[in-house]
């Protein structure tokens, strides 16, 4: 009876894929803590920007004055605007633990002066319902706010404060949100209310 000869890889095969593996997840790594660092340092400006809006403002240099029509631009943001939607979670304090679909989250503008605003953020439901006041800073459609006070539930236990930003276009409004550097995802509201 003849011999079974077994076919082996050549071992160069093994480790040439071993090391275009390893190179493609270093890639990934790379692009996701790039992305990362954006946001966290996008976040970071927005916070700079709220606590001072005046070195904001000054900051727009030349032709600022001129600008005014455009910074007071977002009219669906007035006082007494209801704005619904979905939040993501993309990593974090429950990231993986969150549906799918995200949580659902609102945003009462309470009070506005010029590019200025003022009013409540609230996420989740039912007893996992948080709800925290918020301050924010409108410039063209660009938009910006962050808690500064938790109200309810137990996000009373997150480090303060999340930073939300994004755009507004008519009636939706979408971006990015952070929680110190303990969390971040996505945002996507719309205006409920007619103007």
């Amino acid at each position: 009876m003849g011999e079974t000869v077994k076919a082996e890889t050549p071992r160069w095969i093994l480790i040439a894929t071993g090391v275009a593996g390893l190179v493609a997840a270093l890639f990934v790594a790379v692009a996701k803590y790039y992305e990362i660092h954006k946001a966290r340092a996008e976040a970071a400006r927005a916070q700079a920007e709220l606590s001072n809006p005046a070195a904001a403002s000054a900051a727009t240099g030349p032709g600022a004055a001129d600008s005014t029509e455009r910074q007071l631009h977002a009219p669906a943001l007035r006082a007494g605007s209801v704005w619904k939607g979905n939040s993501t979670w993309a990593q974090g304090i429950a990231a993986g633990t969150a549906p799918k679909q995200g949580s659902p989250i609102a945003l009462v503008v309470a009070h506005r002066s010029g590019n200025a605003f003022r009013g409540h953020c609230s996420w989740g439901s039912g007893d996992k319902e948080d709800v925290a006041e918020v301050e924010g800073q409108i410039n063209g459609d660009q938009v910006t706010f962050r808690e500064f006070k938790i109200l309810k539930g137990p996000a009373s236990s997150y480090p303060i404060p999340c930073v939300w930003t994004g755009t507004i276009s008519g009636n939706r409004m979408q971006g990015r949100w952070m929680r110190a550097t303990s969390a971040d995802g996505t945002f996507e509201f719309l205006c409920q209310t007619n103007e």
